[in-house]
């Protein structure tokens, strides 16, 4: 028997079967949140400028009726070029993150307006909400690629997963989020 393994005379009924006498007096700590802090932190990616390679790793494109519009969901693998952290230096590696259920609209809705409390009022303002913004952002991506408009909302979408897209990254409460779409003229 090993020092871990559980014998009938010390194991509770009602705790787990992996549960003894000594791994919870083990555990029976307090948590050190600065550990953990720091922990969450340097195992966020970084925040900057990243770009997608669809020869490579290319993005997945899901299109739906979300919350009464018509919402394009991005996934993939996108890679650091540019860090936010101007005296931060690229590793030798390269730097890949995913671009996680990442949410954009070609149906305009405006921004929300946020109570004390962080919940919506049910009051708009005049402004473009983020999943209209990177549209707008992505058909600007199309036009500085293709030289014209995209005439249908597929085109825009075909682009996203078959172009190089630079995507700028931020740092949020959920990990990395979409600030602004560009594409460059090969």
């Amino acid at each position: 028997m090993t020092q871990f393994e559980d014998t009938d005379e010390t194991r509770d009924e009602s705790s787990p079967a992996w549960v003894h006498e000594d791994a919870r007096n083990l555990l029976a700590r307090d948590s050190d949140l600065e550990v953990v802090a720091t922990i969450r932190r340097d195992s966020m990616d970084p925040a900057g400028t990243y770009v997608s390679d669809p020869d490579e790793y290319p993005l997945r494109a899901s299109v739906e009726q979300f919350k009464g519009r018509i919402s394009v969901t991005l996934s993939g693998i996108v890679t650091l070029v540019k860090a936010r952290d101007k005296n931060a230096k690229l590793p030798e590696h390269a730097v890949r993150t995913q671009l996680n259920f990442f949410r954009l609209s070609p149906d305009r809705r405006n921004k929300l307006v946020y109570g004390p409390d962080n919940k919506p009022t049910g009051e708009e303002t005049n402004t473009p909400d983020a999943a209209s913004l990177r549209w707008l952002e992505a058909r600007e991506a199309y036009k500085a690629v293709t030289g014209e408009e995209a005439k249908q909302d597929i085109q825009v979408v075909d682009f996203l997963t078959e172009h190089p897209v630079y995507f700028v990254m931020f740092q949020g409460s959920r990990g990395l989020g979409v600030s602004k779409i560009y594409a460059k003229k090969a």
